[in-house]
């Protein structure tokens, strides 16, 4: 069905009276949010970054904690949030690792005691890679059956942490959801990320431009 003009879907009920919804309504609405969500974003990104600092490399990190608790690092499984993320860094002008050269360089028993906030771990990545600064995403999953529409659905949250090769915490951001239908948490992961991507890698850019150099 083509939209012509404003649609409108009216439900009668048995008086006359008729109430009526209208689409042109929820387009206007989802015009003011994408609006106000571009004008923080640039408020963000407009900040001066300096060049050296720019110039800093950072290494993306994404790791899985299930419901019970069990952690999941094989960084070839999260290779498409990586790309979200990652990409949006360059494009702002930071430098990052490729993930093959992280998986190629640190051995996943360490990736493993990093994102288990092992600050030993931490800094014996930052060495091997050579990284000044990291970026840890840690996927927060659990799934369930739906009592009353039994179907399966996944929660799903993310938490950036951005720190200094020693350890100093520079930024931190978060990305929360809703449910979805299924079990996949990965796809679930990246819809959430996409979603919200522009303004958590704006507010880490932000924060990175501001209080990367201190000491």
């Amino acid at each position: 069905m083509k939209k012509l003009g404003v649609l409108f879907i009216c439900l009668f009920m048995f008086s006359s009276n008729a109430f009526c919804f209208s689409f042109a309504d929820d387009e206007k609405t989802d015009a003011k949010e994408r609006a106000a969500k571009s004008s923080r974003v640039h408020k963000l990104t407009d900040v001066p970054c300096r060049g050296s600092l720019k110039g800093m490399k950072i290494a993306v990190m994404i790791a899985e904690r299930h419901s019970k608790g069990q952690l999941s690092v094989s960084q070839s499984k999260y290779s498409t949030l990586f790309e979200v993320i990652n990409s949006r860094l360059r494009n702002l002008g930071l430098s990052t690792y490729n993930q093959e050269d992280i998986t190629r360089r640190i051995a996943e028993a360490e990736i493993k005691a990093y994102m288990n906030n092992d600050p030993d771990a931490a800094l014996s990545a930052a060495s091997r890679l050579g990284a000044n600064f990291i970026l840890r995403g840690i996927i927060n999953s659990r799934s369930h059956v739906n009592p009353i529409l039994n179907i399966n659905e996944v929660y799903v949250d993310m938490a950036f942490t951005l720190t200094s090769s020693s350890g100093r915490t520079i930024s931190g951001a978060t990305a929360k959801s809703e449910s979805w239908a299924g079990a996949d948490t990965i796809s679930a992961a990246k819809s959430l990320v996409e979603e919200q991507a522009d303004e958590i890698v704006a507010k880490l850019y932000n924060d990175f431009c501001r209080k990367g150099a201190a000491k």
